[in-house]
């Protein structure tokens, strides 16, 4: 299959030449999508998680609601042709190839195109535009204190400033309100009510932890919520606690006290009345 894919859009001299490169790579991974070949899928993810990253600091250093909407946008995009790339890769032939690299070949261009247009946006501290932001307090906020604490199975020493995590895993009720304010389509599996609003109460489905979210899904809404990911040491000290134990309630392994049957999700609340 001869290549069709035209060169990126014109990136701002103001973009990084960490995010030019990863950019190119990108680029020569779906280059070889497009001419029938098999792209290295490690270095395509990569790629894509990078650019992904370099879109959320811009996001950060402005705050503004016009970088919030490109950050979710490119998270969909990165989604897109991830996904697509991958089943090019799958032994398909015939119009349904022919799809997905078609898709594959505009998700690429057009998340060009937003990076652009986020540097951009930078560059001249555009207007914030459309969406509306997170609703006051939808996450509540733990502080956790800086200081040395015990990582991984075994214990090495680890040095952390203060910060705040949220007290509960990000619910289905929340997701929804990012979703609908955003306009943010999810590609890891998640799907809204077919009410389009979850009932209310403790032990709704709204309360129960998100799951089927991909890390872009993931990424979009730390985002659209002021925030970020938190790294594999703040999640372990939070979960810790302050006494440093090796379970949240201590030392000793109590089935009881955590949602431990595979049988799904519980209410994000529902253990924390045991305590």
């Amino acid at each position: 299959m001869e290549s069709r894919i035209h060169s990126l859009p014109s990136i701002p001299v103001s973009v990084p030449p960490r995010v030019a490169r990863e950019l190119q790579t990108l680029q020569e991974q779906v280059d070889l999508v497009v001419s029938g070949g098999q792209p290295d899928k490690e270095k395509l993810n990569h790629s894509l998680m990078e650019v992904a990253t370099a879109a959320r600091e811009v996001h950060h250093s402005r705050r503004q609601e016009s970088s919030r909407r490109s950050v979710a946008r490119i998270s969909t995009l990165a989604n897109r042709v991830a996904q697509y790339a991958a089943f090019t890769t799958l032994g398909i032939s015939g119009l349904a190839a022919s799809q997905c690299v078609d898709l594959v070949e505009r998700s690429t261009s057009a998340l060009g195109e937003e990076m652009g247009k986020l540097y951009l946006q930078q560059a001249a501290a555009a207007a914030a535009v459309g969406g509306a932001p997170p609703p006051p307090g939808l996450i509540q906020w733990v502080e956790v204190p800086a200081g040395t604490f015990r990582f991984g199975l075994d214990n090495q020493p680890a040095d952390l400033p203060a910060y705040r995590i949220s007290k509960y895993p990000v619910t289905n009720a929340q997701y929804l309100e990012f979703v609908k304010a955003t306009g943010f389509q999810p590609d890891g599996g998640w799907s809204p009510p077919p009410e389009g609003a979850y009932p209310p109460g403790e032990e709704s489905l709204g309360n129960h932890p998100v799951v089927g979210v991909s890390w872009h899904d993931a990424v979009a809404f730390a985002d659209w919520a002021g925030a970020r990911l938190p790294t594999e040491q703040e999640w372990e000290k939070a979960a810790r606690g302050p006494d440093g134990n090796l379970f949240p309630w201590g030392n000793d392994w109590h089935p009881d006290l955590c949602n431990n049957d595979g049988a799904g999700t519980t209410p994000v609340t529902r253990f924390e009345r045991v305590l």
